[in-house]
């Protein structure tokens, strides 16, 4: 066991690189970000391009490419790994534990872990077709600490909606069968 930065005790054991898949990937000039499984959790990971980038585009692109070339994912509840070129040039990276945002109006009384759901088709970055409950679903998710609030904002609207309704009344917006959660995060919702 060793401790890495004001962080909690972690297991020195990594998550074995072919247990690693990338979710979801953002790249622009500055940084390129990544939301990785690794085994049963999610763990985000922000790549410096700046000064010079560490990997290439190619590799940044392709996740096939890139996830030999990550340093070990320890198997621990850290959040995200910062890789940037230390002042020796040399390629450095950094844990945190520090909570990301999330929906904080849980009106729902589901609440899903969105690993737990089978995807069948993807529509947009953030918009998966799973199954829930042996039927097709649309999960809507913020892969990103960014998005919360349009989420937020969207999980709040389909609430007044719902509490607005008459008995008997059909609903304008499609049901809302849950929040999705990420360790616990809620992250989105299962339409």
């Amino acid at each position: 066991m060793s401790t890495l930065a004001d962080g909690p005790a972690i297991s020195s054991d990594p998550v074995p690189k072919t247990d690693l898949e990338v979710l979801s990937q953002e790249i622009d000039d500055v940084e390129a970000m990544y939301r990785i499984r690794a085994g049963r959790r999610v763990h985000y990971l922000a790549i410096s391009l700046l000064p010079n980038p560490i990997f290439d585009l190619d590799t940044l692109c392709r996740p096939y490419l890139l996830i030999p070339k990550l340093p070990p994912f320890l198997n621990a509840n850290w959040i995200t790994m910062g890789m940037y070129q230390g002042s020796d040039g040399k390629v450095e990276h950094s844990l945190s534990w520090t909570p990301l945002r999330s929906i904080d109006s849980l009106w729902h009384p589901r609440q899903l872990d969105v690993l737990s759901l089978k995807r069948i088709a993807s529509h947009k970055a953030r918009v998966k077709e799973v199954e829930f409950e042996g039927q097709r679903a649309l999960s809507k998710v913020a892969i990103f600490e960014w998005w919360i609030p349009q989420l937020q904002r969207e999980t709040d609207i389909y609430e007044s909606i719902s509490r607005n309704l008459s008995p008997g009344e059909h609903s304008i917006a499609p049901d809302f069968l849950g929040h999705l959660t990420e360790q616990g995060r809620c992250i989105g919702f299962l339409m």
